[in-house]
């Protein structure tokens, strides 16, 4: 029968001695090493409803860390030696036991790492070591390890201060370029990484977890196995035998502690907490997204959902790689929803199928076997030339029998030229790097040389610029102190003249009254002596026409006069609020500068023009037609006026 691909396995962890859990009744029963039995719980009067599964493999409370690793990891351990890639995954809801499963205690000196209690990352490794050590003689093993955490969706180094990782696709595998690879040879030197690894993860305490992994960790094993030439066999006949093609197996041990899946109710987490959850939850959803569509066989399984779900592409694409999942289940009735969802994803695994297995790579195949050929080759040469040096030692031994000390000499003096080679070679090394030390410690000052350069000339350029807007304020300020006092001589000269017309108004005012007043004296003489000298018997027909047409005409005056004065009146008046609602607009900081005569000369000329013209006007309109005391009636032609 063949082996499978994919196996699952289900953990029931002990219950707890909290009170929440000491006396709450079980609902995940082992019914026998690969079947388990799920009980919900039931109302009073109601029969219990069972839920059944069967898995590869079964554990409860009563099986040790040693009989999951032996019962369910060794084979993955097996498979990865034979050169495929294995993942191990820890699922289930939060405070399940699934830290527990894959790293158990980690405690004591190096000496004593590997504890009863140890999980299967420590195991996993130990077994790794003890295969090292066993084949030495025929195989090179190297062993590489390299821990991240996807932390809210972000990739980060746990053997790098927590440095943002990023994922690059080729093809079907993902690859991290900027990931920190430790190789390392013993369990003491994974221990120390361990404890760096552990001390970056993210763990905060809920009401359901008091060490609440906060983050999906992942441990990634490389194993490199590479063959070693015979050193007993002829050199000759490996000669004869570099041709054939040694298989170098390259493959991947992947530890995924998951972290759990949890419902903020029960949880009680809130602020950056809550978070972290709801990018658990969201990751594991995609998790569980991409086996459904693998499960139904879609043509599209959402991959690239979640950075777990990328990561773990490689693990589920291809054929050849080996998949282990571990449930782990709560034991109380409280969690029953939790652990059905669980058992029903584990199922859901397990009913994958396994697909064929992948073929090499043509091209990176034969490239291989090119390289491989080519170090044959030389390795051929050096032989031959080995053999070559002891037939000549064998040689001149033969000759020198005579001579007990020869062998000695010879040896001596191979040493010596042995040590001075490697006195060469460390010299010429010493200078070699003293010389790079020199070249990059030139290269560094000629660069601050020419840094330094550049800042000066930048200071320059700015203190040179500093100068030119210094000057041009300088400028600025001078134009504008400049123009301020010629608006403000203008000012001055405004209101000079203003002043000046002013008095001049005063002065023609003062005489258009005088002359007024004459007028007005001029015309009563002149309408007493009319008076005395009308004779209205002397006057005829026509005269009393002219002078009838005289009067008319000068009452018509007097009307044009008035009507003109009026509108007169009404426009100066208009056109004087005008200006006092202009002056008033100017806003009162800027009454003492310039705006302050915001009128110009020339208005204030047509403002002293018009007054002149009005007080003109008015004192022209001023003579009136000769008015007497009794006028007497005009007679008709051919008769006397009444009362004659």
């Amino acid at each position: 029968m063949a082996e499978k691909r994919i196996r699952v396995a289900c953990r029931t962890r002990p219950r707890l001695q909290k009170a929440a859990e000491r006396y709450e009744a079980e609902c995940c029963r082992k019914s026998d090493e690969s079947t388990l039995v799920i009980t919900q719980p039931a109302e009073e009067g109601e029969k219990p409803k069972q839920h059944v599964f069967s898995f590869d493999h079964v554990f409860d409370e009563t099986d040790s860390q040693r009989d999951i690793y032996n019962d369910a990891a060794m084979d993955m351990i097996d498979s990865c030696l034979d050169g495929f890639n294995a993942t191990i995954l820890a699922y289930g809801q939060t405070g399940s036991g699934k830290t527990f499963t894959v790293l158990g205690e980690v405690q004591g000196t190096a000496a004593t790492v590997v504890t009863p209690q140890s999980g299967l990352f420590l195991r996993s490794l130990t077994d790794l070591f003890n295969y090292k050590d066993r084949s030495r003689r025929t195989l090179d093993v190297q062993i590489n390890l390299s821990i991240l955490e996807i932390y809210v969706d972000e990739v980060r180094d746990l053997l790098n201060k927590k440095q943002k990782l990023t994922l690059r696709e080729v093809d079907d595998e993902v690859h991290m370029p900027n990931l920190t690879t430790f190789e390392v040879d013993s369990l003491s030197a994974v221990y120390n990484f361990y404890k760096i690894a552990n001390a970056e993860r993210s763990v905060s305490q809920t009401d359901m977890n008091d060490q609440s992994s906060r983050s999906h960790a992942v441990f990634f094993v490389d194993v490199s196995q590479t063959p070693r030439a015979n050193p007993d066999a002829n050199p000759l006949a490996q000669g004869d035998q570099s041709t054939s093609p040694m298989q170098v197996k390259k493959s991947r041990l992947c530890l995924v502690d998951l972290a759990g899946s949890e419902r903020v109710k029960r949880s009680g987490v809130e602020g950056k907490a809550m978070t972290e959850a709801q990018a658990i939850n969201k990751s594991l959803s995609a998790l569980g997204n991409v086996v459904n569509g693998l499960y139904l066989e879609s043509k599209h399984v959402p991959y690239r959902d979640s950075k777990l779900t990328r990561l773990l592409r490689s693990s589920f694409v291809d054929p050849a790689s080996k998949i282990l999942l571990i449930t782990n289940l709560s034991p109380t009735g409280a969690s029953f929803g939790e652990s059905l969802s669980s058992l029903r994803f584990a199922d859901r695994v397990k009913g994958l199928k396994a697909g064929a297995v992948a073929m090499l790579d043509p091209a990176a195949e034969q490239e291989y076997l090119s390289k491989l050929k080519l170090c044959e080759e030389l390795a051929c040469d050096l032989r031959i030339a080995a053999v070559s040096c002891d037939y000549r030692i064998h040689m001149a031994t033969r000759r020198n029998r005579g001579q007990p000390n020869y062998i000695k000499t010879c040896i001596s003096e191979y040493q010596k030229k042995v040590a001075a080679d490697e006195a060469e070679k460390k010299s010429k090394e010493e200078s070699e790097l003293q010389d790079m030390i020199k070249t990059g410690t030139l290269e560094v000052i000629n660069a601050w040389r020419k840094k330094n350069e550049d800042m000066k000339q930048q200071l320059a350029d700015a203190c040179e610029e500093n100068e030119r807007c210094q000057a041009a304020l300088a400028t600025c300020q001078s134009d504008k102190e400049k123009a301020i006092e010629d608006k403000m001589n203008e000012a001055r000269r405004k209101k000079k003249d203003r002043r000046n017309a002013e008095e001049k108004i005063d002065k023609i005012k003062l005489a258009l009254e005088k002359a007024g007043t004459d007028a007005v004296q001029a015309e009563e003489a002149l309408r007493t002596k009319e008076s005395e000298n009308f004779d209205p018997e002397e006057f005829d027909q026509e005269g009393w026409a002219k002078l009838n047409e005289k009067w008319r005409r000068q009452d018509e005056c007097v009307q044009r006069a008035e009507h003109f004065i009026k509108l007169l009146k009404d426009y100066r008046k208009s056109q004087f609020d005008w200006l006092q609602r202009k002056v008033e607009m100017q806003p009162k900081v800027n009454r003492i500068n310039s705006f302050k005569y915001e009128v110009s000369y020339n208005e204030v000329a047509e403002v002293v023009t018009d007054v002149l013209d009005f007080m003109i006007g008015a004192a022209v309109c001023k003579v009136r037609a000769p008015k007497f005391a009794s006028k007497p009636s005009p007679q008709k032609p051919g008769g006397r006026a009444s009362g004659g």
